[in-house]
């Protein structure tokens, strides 16, 4: 029977003064959310070339597979604004990670779930936000804007738009469709734009999700005046050529049809309709009536 072996690689790229708790579980968050379809574990921190470098657990079986994903999704994988970078870790060198222990009043964290489980929030989606609303000009336009942009930029994913918070757009994505999702924002981050400014992103704890709320859409002021309908071109145009047109003349009384013979009486109708038609006033509505 094979044995599937275990290896491992870091994320390098954190400075020298990162916090290595921090470090660690933003690398475990990194690893949930862009690499869930495999079984990699976060083993330690240690000190990589003047910096820090988080140490990953792989199988040999996901080898191949995972490193084409994490060099696929390369440019998301970063910490305050920087991309981090990877490197291949020999098995003598491993004993040099170690798991940082969590900072005073912070319990250790058992399992790589992201936080919100116990609290009843839905952990099968990742969060994150859209940010760079500082002028916005109401809640509720910023909410619709960023819901067109995900059906117009990215209807290929169930991506979900929660609510706002803080001049912040929140979102959620269904943890299977993380990592093409974001690759796909990635790609396509010049399209997010906002008063001529290209939004960011920013990730959000699920415990937070709850603070994301839908702006209610505001209610129709109607202008002071007369009613929008009086007002119309359409209703001035017919006011216009009827107050300009005179009025015709009154129209002859019904003609009776005399009692006589059947070319008698169309004669007289012809008749009528003659005197029908010079009653009638023609006239074509031009530029003239319209001014």
């Amino acid at each position: 029977m094979t044995v599937d072996t275990q290896h491992f690689f870091a994320f390098s790229g954190f400075a020298s003064s990162s916090d290595p708790f921090e470090i660690f579980e933003a690398t475990r968050g990194l690893i949930v959310q862009l690499l869930g379809d495999f079984s990699l574990e976060v083993h330690g921190v240690a000190p990589h070339q003047g910096g820090l470098a988080v140490a990953v657990q792989y199988y040999a079986s996901q080898g191949e597979a995972s490193e084409l994903k994490v060099t696929e999704l390369k440019d998301l994988f970063k910490y305050q604004g920087s991309v981090l970078f990877t490197v291949n870790v020999e098995d003598h060198f491993v004993a040099a990670f170690e798991k940082p222990p969590p900072r005073a009043g912070q319990p250790q964290v058992q399992t790589p779930l992201l936080p919100g489980a116990s609290a009843g929030i839905p952990v099968d989606f990742v969060y994150f936000a859209f940010r760079g609303f500082e002028n916005k000009d109401s809640d509720y336009k910023i909410y619709v804007l960023i819901r067109e942009y995900m059906y117009d930029v990215m209807g290929d994913f169930a991506v979900e738009v929660i609510g706002v918070h803080q001049d912040h757009v929140g979102l959620r994505v269904p943890r299977a469709q993380v990592a093409d999702a974001m690759k796909s924002l990635h790609d396509k981050r010049d399209q997010f734009v906002f008063k001529g400014q290209v939004l960011s992103t920013v990730d959000v704890d699920p415990t937070l999700a709850r603070a994301f709320a839908v702006p209610h859409a505001p209610v129709p002021v109607v202008p002071p005046g007369p009613s929008p309908l009086r007002a119309s071109p359409n209703r001035r145009l017919v006011q216009k050529v009827f107050e300009t047109t005179s009025v015709p003349p009154g129209l002859p009384d019904t003609p009776v049809l005399p009692g006589g013979s059947s070319d008698d009486k169309l004669d007289k109708v012809l008749t009528s309709l003659g005197e029908l038609t010079t009653c009638i006033k023609t006239e074509v509505v031009t530029r003239s009536h319209l001014d």
